[in-house]
């Protein structure tokens, strides 16, 4: 996050064009690097999560998302508290007999106590961790109830321990050797229970743990792709100069396609996977001069504020999609030989199937993508995919039951993108059987479009006529 903020401000901070174009090329190539290593880490999070919460509960559900166990974060917190409270009382008996037996005044006697506390602590605590987590294969439950075991012991024989020195201490029986004795394991099972709470807040506080690294790194991840869109936003005006320079035709605006997943627990996933497979090998074979830029999200119960999972750009077959060397200027004014078109287009092939193997990556993801959600707000969804961005095309993956309160559709909204929904099976019922109603049931929504899966080729086109009408635009 820090590196982001530093490289943010560098690239507000320096006015010159050509400069900040340079620091922005430098951070995207930085970013190349950054959301590679943190998407493999956010990855090994989710798939710790799962496997942590399949030793729990012995089953996860498919779409099960990561969450705090609130049951072992409440019996967790009790631990916290215990950690320090045996400790406490260790050291108040520590500090009276120094007082009591080498006549230390009280600030040394407290020094003295702690001191002996911290000792007996720092051995105790490992013995307790060893004998709770002994054989690692242990399953958490069984780990839990040695938990259980140890505290019972430690804590009635160190209550028993307190009692029978305070008696005592209050009595005029002279008990010195017991008195010893007592306060003596009272040190000893002290320091003993707190290394068993301090276990226990290990081992049950471990959705905590797993939860708050993988927020922490989707946060940095957004920040990641904030600064993505600074930079790319610096390099734009030197393309517009190239354009003023060179034409208008070597530098094109892409076209857009979004794609909205519905991953609520009613749909079928596999199914899903296969028809955004499907899209993707009808991309992957894409050749309009146009690049497309593709974002892929998935939602639940709030569409508005949900972030693409994946951003690529298929490189069209126009200039745009050729990488400039150092001294492309000059080859662009004085030749456009054979060879280098030859050189082009591999470089073109290369990034789209580089790009397609992004996206079927983040497509294989979406089965491991677990949203927390109360119902599927489908129509939501289909209202962001009309209106974001301009002039583009939308496509909306869902069962489309839609259970969330919503007011439902306007027929005469005003859609700044072609929307296709494309219906798949939820658990409940297949979409052979339900997409008669489906379709019957946006026949008055003018401004979407149901097709069946099979039917993809009609995104593809629209993304086509739309790139066509954004160059016939600029020319």
């Amino acid at each position: 996050m820090r590196e982001c903020r530093r490289r943010e401000n560098e690239l507000h901070h320096t006015k010159d064009p050509r400069e900040a174009a340079a620091v922005a090329k430098n951070n995207l190539a930085w970013l190349e690097i950054q959301q590679t290593h943190e998407n493999v880490k956010l990855q090994g999070k989710l798939a710790d999560f799962r496997e942590q919460l399949g030793r729990w509960q012995g089953e996860v559900a498919e779409n099960e998302a990561e969450h705090e166990l609130d049951d072992q974060i409440q019996e967790g917190k009790r631990y916290r508290a215990g950690k320090w409270a045996f400790p406490m009382i260790e050291v108040f008996w520590a500090s009276l007999l120094a007082i009591a037996f080498i006549n230390a005044p009280r600030p040394i006697a407290v020094l003295i106590g702690v001191g002996v506390t911290i000792l007996l602590g720092l051995m105790c605590a490992p013995a307790a961790s060893a004998w709770i987590r002994r054989n690692v294969d242990t399953k958490p439950g069984i780990q839990k109830q040695r938990l259980h075991r140890g505290m019972i012991i430690a804590g009635l024989l160190c209550l028993a321990a307190n009692v029978v020195a305070f008696i005592i201490i209050r009595s005029q029986w002279d008990g010195n050797v017991l008195f010893l004795l007592c306060t003596s394991s009272i040190m000893g099972l002290s320091a003993l229970g707190s290394g068993l709470c301090a276990a226990g807040v290990d081992l049950l506080f471990w959705s905590r743990r797993l939860t708050s690294d993988i927020e922490d790194r989707r946060v940095l991840l957004a920040a990641l792709d904030h600064l993505r869109e600074v930079s790319q936003v610096r390099i734009t005006p030197v393309l517009i100069v190239l354009a003023l320079l060179f034409g208008s035709s070597g530098i094109a605006r892409a076209a857009s396609l979004h794609i909205y997943v519905d991953v609520s627990t009613s749909v079928r996933l596999g199914e899903t996977r296969q028809v955004l497979k499907n899209l993707t090998e009808r991309l992957g074979g894409y050749r309009g001069e146009t690049p497309i830029e593709v974002t892929l999200t998935p939602f639940f119960d709030k569409p508005y504020t949900a972030t693409p999972a994946v951003k690529i750009t298929l490189a069209g077959t126009g200039a745009t999609g050729c990488p400039a060397a150092p001294t492309e200027l000059d080859l662009i004014v004085t030749t456009r030989n054979k060879e280098r078109l030859q050189r082009c287009e591999e470089t073109q092939a290369a990034a789209r199937a580089a790009d397609v193997s992004k996206l079927n990556a983040a497509i294989d993801l979406l089965s491991g993508l677990k949203l927390t959600g109360n119902c599927t707000a489908v129509f939501a969804a289909i209202r962001r995919a009309a209106n974001e961005g301009l002039s583009g095309t939308s496509v909306v993956v869902s069962d489309m039951q839609n259970d969330c309160r919503s007011p439902g559709l306007p027929d005469n909204l005003k859609a700044d993108n072609d929307v296709f929904l494309v219906p798949v099976s939820s658990h409940s019922r297949p979409i052979e059987e339900a997409f008669n109603s489906i379709q019957a049931s946006f026949a008055s929504v003018r401004w979407v479009r149901v097709i069946e899966p099979y039917r993809l080729d009609l995104v593809v086109q629209s993304v086509t006529r739309q790139g066509k009408h954004a160059d016939h635009a600029e020319r």
